[in-house]
């Protein structure tokens, strides 16, 4: 499904979700990788330039989590809970990058 940013919420198009006390949330962290995914570029880049099969849901790398503002230690902690907790899946592993897929929802 592709997405606008008529799907997501507002505090996500203006910050406002850094706020928040839980801040990062699961919510937040799938958030920030869908817009970056569908607004961003990030579904050509991973799919046209790196190369990854379409599998219809979001794939995006911890460094363009970071790189959208995401706390480092906070967000690796909640990646692996939601790896352990299978919410979020290995789409393909290099030397370098370790390529993540949000699975179905």
């Amino acid at each position: 499904m592709m997405k606008t940013k008529n799907n997501f919420k507002i505090k996500y198009i203006i910050g406002t979700y850094k706020d928040d006390p839980n801040y990062p949330s699961k919510e937040d962290l799938f958030a920030v990788a869908d817009m970056w995914y569908y607004l961003d570029g990030g579904k050509n880049w991973i799919h046209d330039y790196r190369g990854l099969p379409d599998q219809g849901e979001t794939i995006f790398t911890i460094e363009k989590l970071l790189d959208a503002g995401l706390p480092k230690r906070k967000t690796m902690n909640l990646l692996s809970e939601l790896i352990e907790r299978g919410d979020i899946g290995v789409a393909k592993e290099t030397k370098h990058t370790i390529y993540h897929i949000i699975n179905k929802r």
